[in-house]
């Protein structure tokens, strides 16, 4: 299945460097990998609420594009949002995985780049972190920039297989 299926595309309007939408139209769309926009954490005591550690969302991104010397150069600003809950109260820190990955007009992925933001919980557990990164698309024209494809997403990794039961017997049958 392409992977624009898994896209929940952002409502933001992709803005030049100086705020204007005119570059918009050199720039590539963006959105965010729909089941990796935002995540629960747990302490691996279960998935009740009160074993959630904490919560954390991609809640918003902004960009712009410059077209210098055969490149697009797309700069985007990336809003992480998150929060403690119940197993997760005291936290004063965390720090979150996300990845963004440019995709070829045949949705291919044809960069991806994975970054380390550390957010700061206030009193109330909540943290908010702007971070601001740049992809460099090698294009032949300036109109070629917005036929690429940038998705932003949390960094998510597989949770550990659950520990194996033991059987309630051996298997031997007792001799009579």
């Amino acid at each position: 299945m392409p992977v624009l299926a898994f896209l929940l595309l952002s409502a933001c309007a992709a803005l030049d460097e100086d705020g204007n939408t005119a570059g918009a139209s050199i720039c590539p769309e963006g959105g965010f990998l729909g089941a990796a926009r935002d995540a629960v954490f747990y302490d691996g005591k279960g998935k009740a609420p009160e074993n959630i550690v904490t919560r954390a969302v991609l809640s918003d991104f902004r960009g712009g594009c410059k077209y210098v010397d055969g490149k697009t150069v797309a700069t985007v600003d990336v809003i992480l949002a998150a929060e403690t809950g119940a197993a997760g109260q005291g936290l004063a820190e965390q720090e979150y995985e996300w990845f963004s990955a440019v995709l070829s007009p045949d949705n291919r992925i044809l960069q991806k780049r994975v970054f380390s933001t550390l957010v700061k919980f206030d009193d109330k557990g909540r943290a908010l972190s702007r971070e601001t990164i740049r992809h460099t698309l090698f294009v032949s024209d300036a109109e070629d920039g917005r036929k690429y494809r940038i998705v932003l997403g949390l960094q998510l990794k597989p949770e550990p297989a659950p520990e194996p039961e033991k059987p309630v017997s051996k298997g031997k049958k007792k001799k009579k």
